[in-house]
């Protein structure tokens, strides 16, 4: 009788022999007794990654560029569906050119393994306009499944960590796996600000999607947009197209376009909006700038124009910014920041992506948290190298602002 492990991959199955003369269990009761047996006292991966969005894959990706090896990572998601961005964002139109996408793809070697039709229409769209990010999001799904079948992975979400021994243990249910090391890809959810005025919220991830927006809106809404950076300018793009009463949109920083790096304003270490780029630069210059829709309202977000506008109020949508998703609970350690510059949590525990940014100096007093593909692939390989030391590094107490991303995140994916 042969009893596979319900994590996924050619080098997951184990084949137990049963001799005659044994009780027999059900199936089923022995598939979940052994498996648990198989994930609490099994093998210990050299990395675990948990979480298997843009930033895990780009993660992968920059293992198996370093040479380790596919028998060493086991892959922890509960969906597998390329994060948030996969599940919500395909119909969001890109801020940046293919020809982006195309240099994302190729700054990795093992991305060259996947030769898909997705990859293929990749390669072929216009490299000089921008696109709807379902082009980038097919390639990155099937990434993730070349991926799936050369590594251990586990369908789940993982609830706890502990570091005991010089490894962690990783828990999803009541299966426990073990790592050395640990990557937290987790991503990030829309910020809500919960304005009591307004009760019904339309979610950011539905609002993003004119299509699914377009289905909840109606004619006779008052729709109040919170955000004045490169997402809300989209949101309020697709309501000005749509059939409603009145937008009302709360800012808190003035307008301003990508044009050249020595044109970005920053100050101190925090970015002073984000600057707006492809469909949402040319909808505000032309538009927004020029002759903006009568039907359209734009007001300094403050507790005076809050209790002016909101109580007529009657759809919100907040579109100010992205948090970190819930942590595992992590013991062994107490972790209470990150490094922004190398990643570094904790012993053998380093993070990565939307929920993890770089923060890059820029000299003079400027430094802005890197978010973008492009951005986490090349702070991956930067840094792989400290992933693969082998003595743990000493966690340090890091500034207060380097806490404070989330303040400064909007909707940007290159």
């Amino acid at each position: 009788m042969v009893v596979a492990d319900y994590t996924y991959g050619q080098r997951n199955i184990m084949s137990i022999a049963m001799w005659s003369g044994w009780v027999r269990l059900r199936t089923q009761v022995l598939f979940m007794v052994l498996s648990m047996a198989v994930s609490a006292y099994g093998k210990v991966y050299k990395f675990g990654i948990v979480g298997f969005g843009p930033g895990g894959i780009i993660a992968a990706g920059a293992l198996l560029d370093a040479g380790v090896d596919l028998a060493d990572i086991i892959l922890f998601d509960p969906k597998y569906q390329v994060g948030r961005m996969g599940e919500y964002y395909g119909n969001v139109p890109a801020n940046n050119s293919g020809r982006r996408f195309i240099e994302f793809i190729g700054m990795c070697e093992a991305f060259q393994g996947v030769q898909s039709p997705a990859m293929q229409r990749l390669r072929a769209v216009d490299p000089n306009r921008e696109h709807l990010l379902q082009v980038i999001i097919d390639p990155l799904q099937d990434i993730s499944d070349y991926f799936r079948t050369l590594m251990d992975s586990v369908i789940g979400s993982v609830t706890d960590l502990t570091y005991e021994d010089g490894a962690w243990s990783i828990g999803v249910g009541d299966a426990m796996y073990r790592a050395e090391r640990v990557i937290l890809a987790i991503g990030s959810y829309p910020r809500s600000l919960h304005y009591d005025a307004v009760e019904q919220e339309i979610p950011f991830d539905l609002a993003i999607n004119k299509c699914t927006l377009a289905s909840i809106v109606q004619p006779t809404d008052t729709i109040a947009v919170i955000g004045g950076a490169h997402s809300a300018v989209l949101i309020m793009k697709f309501l000005s197209e749509l059939p409603i009463a009145r937008i009302i949109n709360f800012y808190r920083h003035p307008l301003y376009y990508m044009t050249t790096a020595e044109e970005q304003q920053w100050r101190g270490c925090e970015i002073i909006g984000d600057p707006l780029q492809g469909v949402a630069a040319a909808w505000a210059r032309e538009v927004l700038d020029v002759d903006p829709p009568g039907n359209l309202v734009r007001v300094r977000n403050s507790e005076t124009a809050r209790k002016a506008w909101l109580p007529i109020c009657t759809k919100i949508i907040y579109a100010a910014g992205f948090e970190r998703n819930v942590m595992p609970t992590i013991t062994g350690i107490s972790p209470t920041a990150y490094n922004p510059s190398t990643g570094v949590i904790g012993p053998h525990l380093f993070g990565i992506g939307i929920a993890f940014p770089e923060l890059v100096d820029e000299g003079a007093g400027k430094c802005k948290f890197a978010i973008g593909l492009r951005d986490f692939m090349r702070f991956a390989q930067r840094v792989v190298s400290e992933w693969m030391v082998k003595e743990g590094r000493p966690y340090k107490d890091i500034p207060a602002y380097c806490e404070r991303f989330s303040e400064v995140i909007s909707f940007t994916v290159l």
